[in-house]
């Protein structure tokens, strides 16, 4: 996923079409494609399983419940379901 800055899309298209380029009016998609980006850094959530029943465990996160895999008997998945958060034990659980 790409996160585009539309300040510099626009100044990008005015430029194109300042330039001659009134082959297609608005935003076409060479000018998307090429779009300067920017990088973001999205927070990530940290939990853990907690037991709660014979085959439910808890996300410490947001406290919805999952069940386990009944061959290995621990939750199934490395990650919340419901809220996303990593099931590492990690610093805000």
């Amino acid at each position: 996923m790409r996160l585009i800055d539309a300040d510099a899309l626009l100044d990008k298209q005015e430029s194109l079409y300042m330039r001659g380029h009134v082959l297609f009016h608005g935003v076409t998609a060479y000018t998307v494609e090429n779009a300067p980006t920017i990088e973001v850094q999205l927070p990530v959530d940290h939990g853990r399983w907690s037991w709660c029943t014979e085959n439910k465990y808890r996300c410490t996160n947001c406290g919805h419940h999952t069940r386990v895999d009944e061959v290995m008997d621990e939750p199934v998945y490395n990650y919340c379901p419901y809220c996303g958060a990593k099931m590492d034990g990690g610093a805000n659980q």
